[in-house]
């Protein structure tokens, strides 16, 4: 049988729940979550442990240590049970961070995290995203849930682990269609659309994303200087959460690329266009009207409003790459494939190399002719 009590203190009321022997939770009145997990049907009257609570926050709230801590059996996951084991540790007067205690809540083996606290860790995931763009999708959740299950597999066939937690949970439904990229006539077709466009640093951004299968943050981050003799030298990368200009983390992706014809034709009228317009001089290839930097998530709500009438409702910016990518892998070899699209391993060329039987079939002919 649970039992519940009030209690007031200089933070406000505080609530109390609790079994004849010990205390099940505590919450100050008004508060998240209030009185979760409490018993509906949870009797209030007075017990020997709600005095014992009492003094213990009277004590405490008069700024003297208690000395005592009133039995304790508080109701939760394993995680959580984990983390309330590490607050009680906390000495009386001494602080500590969040960053501590994930430190030395890491040390908790994985094998004994339950799959209901992965499962309740997507869905908070989920409802929380850090973009702050809204829900999740469920596709984007299916594959978080792919990615950690792999993490976790490998682990368990490495020996660091004795099971996953993540082998019982089941998988977020897909609830998107992954837009497939675009074939070359209507890449072609695209490039057409995006002349009929005034020309400025979001166009020439789209082109250097679909004809050199540049990243958005890489296309924008493009000095004017890095362009030259028909080559880009891709070598800094711009922040989508801060705007901030930095060499990427990846050597591989610091890589020199080939300007296609008509995109460099393209980067030339551009030239022209800002020396007229008074910012030749801009630092960036892609430079907004003023000739300062072009962010990221202009970029992204510009390209959503026209993006229709470009031939493209409903895809995202990451589309031209692989659109690009795709293509190219008709012509390289996966190893060229993957110094092109700035890859630190060959593992990503897997999804755009796919087995022609009419390829290998003339192949070998042609070996054997």
């Amino acid at each position: 049988m649970e039992y519940s009590f009030h209690h007031p203190s200089p933070l406000g009321g505080v609530t109390l729940a609790a079994t004849e022997k010990a205390l099940t939770g505590l919450w100050f009145d008004g508060q998240k979550y209030f009185a979760a997990g409490l018993d509906p049907a949870a009797e209030t009257r007075p017990l020997p442990i709600f005095d014992e609570a009492a003094r213990w926050l009277d004590a405490y709230f008069a700024g003297r240590e208690p000395g005592f801590t009133p039995p304790l059996a508080p109701r939760g996951t394993d995680f959580q049970q984990a983390v309330w084991s590490l607050l009680l540790k906390i000495p009386y007067g001494e602080t500590t961070t969040y960053g501590a205690l994930a430190t030395e809540l890491a040390a908790k083996t994985l094998s004994e995290i339950p799959p209901a606290d992965c499962r309740d860790a997507l869905a908070w995931l989920k409802a929380h995203p850090v973009s702050g763009r809204g829900e999740l999708s469920g596709t984007t959740m299916n594959k978080l849930a792919l990615a950690l299950g792999s993490i976790l597999k490998q682990a368990r066939d490495d020996g660091l682990i004795v099971r996953s937690p993540m082998e019982s949970v089941k998988l977020p439904k897909v609830d998107t269609r992954e837009k497939d990229a675009m074939t070359p006539a209507e890449l072609t077709a695209f490039l057409d659309a995006v002349d009929g466009l005034p020309i400025d640093g979001r166009t020439v951004a789209l082109y250097l994303m679909a004809t050199m299968g540049l990243r958005r943050g890489e296309a924008l981050a493009l000095l004017d200087s890095d362009v030259s003799g028909g080559y880009a030298n891709v070598h800094l990368s711009v922040k989508e959460a801060d705007g901030s200009v930095s060499v990427p983390k990846s050597p591989a992706s610091v890589r020199t690329v080939p300007i296609p014809r008509r995109t460099m034709e393209r980067i030339s009228l551009w030239r022209e266009v800002r020396k007229a317009a008074g910012f030749g001089d801009a630092e960036r290839l892609c430079c907004n009207t003023e000739g300062g930097l072009l962010l990221p998530q202009n970029l992204w709500k510009w390209w959503a409003k026209v993006r229709g009438s470009l031939g493209c409702e409903g895809m995202g910016l990451h589309q031209l790459r692989h659109s690009n990518l795709s293509m190219m892998a008709r012509h390289m070899s996966p190893f060229d494939l993957q110094r092109y699209a700035g890859w630190s391993s060959i593992e990503p060329a897997r999804v755009y190399i796919h087995a022609d039987l009419d390829s290998v079939t003339r192949a070998v002919s042609d070996a054997w002719a």
